[in-house]
């Protein structure tokens, strides 16, 4: 069966563990698992062409995500958009946000509309956020009933976007917003 390596072997190489083969493992991976997870990671810029970790992808290591969201996060402090998509990343990270109902589902989809964005889901995620934030605190739970938001998720969210802005202040990222240039946001996650 097939099993996506990336996100362990960048661990192992940013615990400078380079020569992945000989890892004494119950069950070893096969050669072409891990050629494909290594020529991801070239291609996410965490690896140079020796394999060697580069700083982007030291950078990615250092957050508790898959690998192609870690590198999102370094790009969005390149693109001036690290507010956002830090953001949208646990958003993402913490799963179903929105609640769903087969006998509600036109009434949802009028009351959710307004969170869609011509520039795509990720945005959605960003709006919903933005108005859920908005709220007084004693008010968020029940804006979620409203808007047939998951009210547990969405202080999920509030968590794991904690836990992600504390990560990029120690690697010293940059945090700021792109404020109304949405395609900032939009090139970040274009990987």
């Amino acid at each position: 069966s097939y099993c996506d390596l990336s996100d362990w072997i960048l661990i192992l190489k940013a615990l400078s563990i380079n020569d992945i083969d000989k890892i004494d493992l119950i069950t070893k991976p096969s050669s072409k698992q891990i050629e494909h997870a290594i020529h991801k990671l070239k291609e996410l810029d965490a690896l140079d062409a020796l394999g060697y970790l580069t700083e982007i992808g030291q950078r990615m290591a250092a957050f508790p995500v898959d690998c192609l969201y870690g590198r999102i996060l370094v790009a969005s402090e390149m693109h001036g958009c690290s507010e956002e998509v830090l953001i949208i990343t646990a958003m993402i990270q913490a799963g179903q946000i929105t609640i769903s109902s087969k006998k509600k589902q036109d009434q949802i989809d009028a009351i959710q509309g307004k969170f869609k964005s011509t520039l795509g889901d990720h945005l959605m995620y960003l709006k919903i956020w933005q108005e859920w934030y908005d709220e007084y605190d004693h008010k968020r739970d029940q804006w979620c009933n409203e808007h047939f938001i998951n009210s547990k998720s969405m202080k999920l969210v509030d968590d794991i976007q904690f836990q992600l802005r504390e990560l990029m202040y120690r690697q010293n990222m940059i945090i700021e917003s792109c404020n109304e240039e949405l395609t900032k946001v939009q090139k970040c996650f274009l990987f």
